[in-house]
């Protein structure tokens, strides 16, 4: 884990939330991918320009599931609760993959408290009939049972369209950005046609030869992204 973060918990509602936290500035949410929560040099260079806060959202790491047999909607409400807790009632929203729809879903359902929502490769409008894959496992290793039940969880929760979660994004009154990746496989640039249609408030845009982790790979594009749409401009 990188120094620029430190490891926190915070107990809500008799769940323990673990969490990092690095940098000073503007509050920032990130909601990290199905794979679990990394620290990524674009998650280093984001705490240059603000207090960056990373849950680890249920069912990752060591933090608890929600009860078995609830659906997307209770999650995010569990996980907007632990956001409250954590950030306070005023915060920009990032987010990837898996984590671009937990975002959205936070920004959904509490508006009033977003600043800014930066959706990276999102898992928000899903093509019909996808089956989310598992994340893939360092040097193609067996997954643990965690791995397992953190792939199984993404594969229950992103599926499909929610037409009351594009709704509420569609509301939003602050700055939305959606980035897809242009090589991405899982959620391809062919879906930026519907991405505008759904949510007309948004800036749909395209990293270039970006895949699904360009947030890695390509970390100043998925930077450069945050902080236009938070109305922050970087140092040089």
């Amino acid at each position: 884990m990188s120094d620029i973060f430190e490891s926190k918990t915070t107990t809500v509602d008799g769940r323990t939330v673990d969490y990092l936290e690095g940098g000073t500035g503007p509050t920032l949410v990130f909601l990290h991918g199905g794979g679990g929560r990394p620290v990524w040099p674009f998650h280093n260079q984001l705490t240059e320009s603000f207090r960056v806060i990373m849950i680890e959202q249920p069912g990752f790491g060591g933090t608890p599931e929600i009860e078995a047999g609830q659906g997307e909607k209770d999650y995010a409400t569990v996980l907007l609760s632990w956001v409250q807790a954590v950030a306070g009632d005023s915060y920009h929203l990032a987010g990837h993959s898996f984590g671009g729809r937990t975002a959205a879903w936070v920004a959904a359902l509490a508006p009033e408290s977003v600043l800014s929502a930066t959706l990276l490769a999102p898992g928000v409008i899903v093509p019909e009939g996808l089956v989310v894959p598992p994340p893939p496992t360092p040097d193609g290793a067996e997954p643990t049972e965690q791995q397992k039940a953190q792939g199984a969880l993404v594969s229950r929760l992103v599926f499909g369209r929610n037409a009351e979660l594009e709704a509420g994004l569609a509301a939003l009154t602050v700055p939305v950005t959606v980035v897809l990746g242009e090589v991405d496989p899982l959620f391809p640039p062919t879906l930026a046609p519907t991405y505008a249609e759904a949510l007309p408030n948004a800036s749909v845009e395209i990293a270039p030869q970006g895949g699904h982790v360009f947030a890695l790979l390509q970390p100043a594009i998925a930077v450069e992204a945050v902080l236009r749409t938070a109305g922050i401009t970087a140092e040089v």
